[in-house]
């Protein structure tokens, strides 16, 4: 019971940052963004490499957070100027998400102490996030589920439209309200957690609830039970990847429920 004590916060943050990018990621794939955040995403885990590069005798934190901030934004705006076809947009993606790896491993290979942070931004691990960054994400959850329930009515309006007239373009506002907390996730736990329970909830979403408030309420639910158990499982079995187990419970329980409700 004292160690679970100790991961209180842990605990906190599991519970709150899964269901936000649950959220999250239902609205990206009603617009037809998911390969778009993929390379974003990648240009954020560029920008924190660069920035322990360049701070490298000091303690990097905050400048790793600001350098992936500014690049998965101006990565947006970008994307939002050229305005790519949509037969061209994934390839454009796909392409750039690519490219982006290749360039970090180039990075690695020209200065190696760049790999264990590399690792830590593409794997995380809430156990050992530090008190800061659990804060972090636990403050930004915060205000995030405050202000989606203040516009959920113009989120969801956005959302309808842009899967209709295949119009991505969002608010300042609303890009803000997506961008923080994506970003956020990927610096503290890490781009496979991330943009795994940003993605597999969305596979119930339509197929098992087709009411969006019944949607939005059990993915919500069921994200952070998976994470929360995930955690729970690798504190208990000190020998399991924190990160790796809860992606591989979500994604057990999402087939399952598809599974059944399929039959």
């Amino acid at each position: 019971m004292n160690l679970l004590a100790f991961y209180t916060a842990a605990f906190i943050v599991a519970a709150l940052s899964a269901p936000m990018l649950s959220q999250i990621g239902k609205h990206h794939k009603a617009r037809g963004i998911v390969l778009e955040v993929f390379f974003l995403a990648q240009l954020a885990l560029v920008g924190n490499l660069v920035a322990a590069l360049a701070v490298a005798e000091h303690d990097h934190g905050l400048a790793g957070f600001l350098a992936s901030l500014l690049l998965f934004w101006l990565g947006k705006v970008l994307i939002d100027s050229i305005n790519p076809q949509k037969a061209q947009a994934s390839y454009f993606m796909v392409g750039g998400y690519l490219v982006l790896v290749s360039l970090q491993h180039l990075l690695i290979g020209l200065y190696p102490s760049l790999d264990s942070h590399m690792s830590a931004g593409f794997f995380g691990n809430l156990v050992t996030a530090t008190s800061t960054e659990s804060y972090l994400v636990i403050a930004v959850s915060g205000l995030f589920a405050a202000f989606y329930f203040l516009r959920r009515k113009s989120i969801n309006r956005q959302t309808i439209e842009a899967s209709i007239l295949q119009n991505t373009k969002a608010s300042f506002w609303e890009a803000a309200l997506f961008t923080l907390p994506i970003v956020t996730c990927l610096y503290t736990l890490g781009f496979i957690y991330t943009m795994s329970f940003m993605l597999l909830p969305t596979l119930l979403v339509g197929g098992v609830f087709a009411s969006e408030n019944r949607a939005s309420i059990y993915t919500a639910f069921i994200a952070s039970l998976c994470s929360v158990a995930g955690l729970y499982l690798s504190i208990v079995f000190e020998n399991l990847s924190t990160t790796s187990l809860q992606v591989l419970i979500l994604g057990l329980v999402v087939g399952a429920i598809r599974r059944s409700h399929s039959h």
